[in-house]
């Protein structure tokens, strides 16, 4: 997929003055399973969004495990540790399988959102998507058995356990 059909296909754009000005700056890039996109404490200079593939973000918990946070399969989804772009990164976003990866400087990205309305609906657009996905995930840890927990995994990742890690 290129760059263009990702930001008119995926993600909408539609207006040309917009898609010219994002082209410029923007790649799509190969990533490697195990690759790092962001390591706790970095600060981000990337916005990532998903094209394919499959991405966990994870923490390290007091004994120095990984905790799982999230897991990114949708394509046009932000591979972003925080919502906000300015702050050191809470997360480590790590890729699964080996995966493509939009990116664009987020200098880049803050210019074209004072320039373009669609730029700053889509970014509203991911944060209530990612609030959201977030408010679920922590209502299915609390509220589910672990069989209910297993069986919205099956049901909000088909086909995923038959490409990462089962740990």
């Amino acid at each position: 997929m290129s760059e263009l059909d990702f930001l008119r296909n995926v993600l909408g754009l539609q207006q040309e003055d917009l898609l010219a000005e994002a082209l410029a700056v923007c790649k799509i890039k190969n990533v490697p399973k195990g690759y790092k996109l962001f390591d706790t404490g970095e600060n981000p200079t990337q916005i990532c969004l998903l094209v394919n593939g499959v991405f966990r973000g994870f923490f390290l918990d007091a004994d120095g495990n990984e905790i799982t946070d999230c897991l990114v399969i949708t394509p046009g989804y932000p591979l972003m540790p925080d919502s906000n772009l300015n702050v050191s990164s809470s997360l480590t976003i790590e890729a699964l399988t080996n995966s493509l990866v939009f990116t664009l400087p987020i200098s880049d990205f803050l210019l074209l959102a004072q320039r373009h309305a669609a730029i700053q609906s889509l970014y509203q657009k991911m944060m209530l998507y990612s609030w959201g996905y977030h408010h679920q995930l922590k209502v299915m840890m609390y509220q589910y058995s672990a069989a209910e927990r297993y069986r919205w995994f099956l049901r909000y990742y088909p086909n995923v356990l038959d490409q990462i890690s089962h740990k």
